[in-house]
């Protein structure tokens, strides 16, 4: 069976907590596997709320 593909409107997506852990090993990988299955709209917004300051160099 193929897996149906519903269309999303452009969105903007706060994460909050964006340096933790359920972020690290859970949100961010499956937004990642949406983006790359097509599964999100090319027009969208991810901002990351974060509670401590990222040094030079560090990904959220």
């Amino acid at each position: 069976m193929a897996a149906r593909v519903v269309p999303v409107e452009p969105f903007d997506l706060v994460v909050f907590g964006a340096t933790g852990d359920l972020a690290r090993r859970k949100l961010i990988p499956a937004l990642y596997h949406r983006l790359h299955d097509g599964q999100a709209p090319h027009r969208r917004k991810l901002i990351p709320a974060l509670y401590h300051r990222l040094h030079d160099g560090q990904a959220p």
